[in-house]
């Protein structure tokens, strides 16, 4: 969930932080992972949150989710973040591919098709057959690399960005270089779909009053 009490202080400055940029970075970063954030070990890898695996989306970096994307898309995006694709990293992306496929592989000698909890154990060393995932850990500069390609687009590709989504979710540039700017991205990184009626009718009434209560009480998923 999106934390607006970490975001809303005066709603202009960023008070420590150079820019809007910084800001936003900053704000994702800590709460998509803390710990790679504070450059922990293991931090980087594929992982799964909270203690039902049942319910884990394996997501790597500041909050890339594995589960939601195309394998091309996948790819496209950690090529840019690793700078080249090594070739056991290539068997990491085939594994991945296996998966989002349903394509069976064989586990202790078992054929059967992997599951969410089969990738993140794997990206922990804890399976075998699927080590090459370990090569899939990122370092703090690759997973920022990841989250800028993410929130500001890869040039020279197809691939859009959350920014220029959110915009287009809003019909126009809104809020430029603002706290609520940073609120809304935080909900549009999550879920296009919290991005409501509500807050889109407070901005085009020029009601900014409005569009902060929107932001902070008008969806289903505030904190």
């Amino acid at each position: 969930m999106t934390n607006l009490n970490l975001i809303f202080g005066s709603l202009d400055s960023f008070s420590q932080f150079s820019d809007y940029r910084e800001f936003r970075n900053d704000f994702l970063k800590r709460r998509e992972n803390q710990e790679l954030y504070d450059n922990e070990s293991g931090s980087g890898r594929i992982h799964g949150d909270g203690n039902d695996p049942e319910l884990w989306n394996p997501t790597i970096g500041y909050g890339f989710n594995l589960k939601s994307r195309t394998l091309s898309n996948i790819t496209a995006y950690l090529t840019h973040a690793f700078g080249t694709i090594s070739p056991v990293q290539e068997d990491a992306l085939s594994i991945l591919g296996y998966w989002k496929g349903s394509i069976p592989v064989m586990i202790d000698g078992i054929s059967r098709a992997l599951n969410a909890e089969d990738i993140v154990r794997g990206a922990r060393g804890l399976i075998p057959e699927l080590s090459a995932l370990t090569s899939l850990e990122m370092t703090e500069m690759q997973a920022t690399a990841l989250l800028n390609a993410v929130l500001d687009g890869i040039p020279d590709t197809s691939f859009g960005s959350v920014e220029a989504g959110l915009d287009n979710a809003l019909d126009g540039q809104w809020l430029q270089n603002s706290k609520e700017r940073v609120a809304l991205i935080s909900m549009y990184f999550q879920s296009p779909g919290l991005i409501g009626d509500g807050i889109k009718s407070a901005l085009a009434d020029n009601n900014r009053a409005e569009a902060w209560y929107q932001i902070r009480y008008g969806h289903a998923n505030y904190n």
